[in-house]
C-alpha cells in the first residue's frame, strides 16, 4: 500500500512545507498552526467576522498530531485529518523557545486533554459573544480554539495577547513580534 505521504504529496502537487518528515521537527514543537477550511459556511462566517484568512487555530505537538478544539472538544488528532485539499494552513515558530518552556507547553496540552469532558468542550457561548462584538460573553469553564493558544502565550511566554482573540487577531499578532514568532511554513493545495 502507498504511504500515506508519498500519496498526498503526488496528488497535491506544490506543497510548500519544509518540515513535514523533517528528522528535527520533535526539537521545534510545540508549532502554531492557523487553518483555513475552505469547506464550511461557519468557517467562511468566522473569516468575515475577523476580516482575516484563517478561521482555526492550533498546535502541532509531534511529528504526527494536532491538538485541536473541534466541535467533539478539544483533542489530539492525526495530522492526516488537516493535510487536505480543502485546507490552508499555517505554521508559526516561537522563537528562541527554552527547552524548560517547551516542556512547560507540552504539559499544559496534556492537562488540558486529560481534563473532564466538560471542560474540553467548546465555548459556544464564547462564539456568541464574537459574534455580538461583546467579547465578555462567554463560558469560563470552556475555551474555543484560539483563546487556548492566547492563555499558553499568557503562562508559557509571559506575553500579553488580546484576552479573546480570533485566529485571524493571533495570526496579526504573530506577524507584528517576528522577534518571538516566525513563519515555518505553509500546506496548501495547487
Amino acid at each position: 500500500m502507498e504511504n500515506w505521504n508519498e500519496k498526498w504529496q503526488t496528488k497535491i502537487g506544490y506543497i510548500i512545507m519544509r518540515f513535514i518528515m523533517a528528522n528535527t521537527l520533535e526539537l521545534d514543537v510545540p508549532l502554531i498552526v492557523l487553518a483555513d477550511d475552505k469547506r464550511g459556511l461557519i468557517g467562511w462566517g468566522i473569516k468575515a467576522h475577523s476580516k482575516g484568512n484563517y478561521n482555526h487555530i492550533m498546535e502541532m505537538v509531534d511529528i504526527d498530531h494536532f491538538a485541536t478544539q473541534d466541535t467533539v472538544g478539544y483533542r489530539l488528532v492525526n495530522k492526516k485529518k488537516y493535510f487536505k485539499p480543502c485546507y490552508g494552513l499555517k505554521f508559526w515558530k516561537i522563537n528562541n523557545l527554552t527547552d524548560k518552556q517547551r516542556k512547560l507547553w507540552l504539559k499544559t496540552v496534556q492537562d488540558e486533554l486529560s481534563e473532564p469532558w466538560w471542560t474540553r468542550s467548546y465555548d459556544f457561548l464564547g462564539i456568541l459573544g464574537q459574534m455580538l462584538k461583546i467579547r465578555l460573553i462567554n463560558n469560563p469553564w470552556t475555551k474555543y480554539c484560539s483563546e487556548r493558544i492566547a492563555s499558553r502565550i499568557r503562562l508559557v511566554l509571559g506575553i500579553k495577547v488580546p484576552k479573546h482573540p480570533s485566529p485571524s487577531e493571533l495570526n496579526k499578532f504573530f506577524n507584528e513580534n517576528p522577534e518571538i514568532f516566525t513563519v515555518y511554513g505553509y500546506y496548501f493545495a495547487d
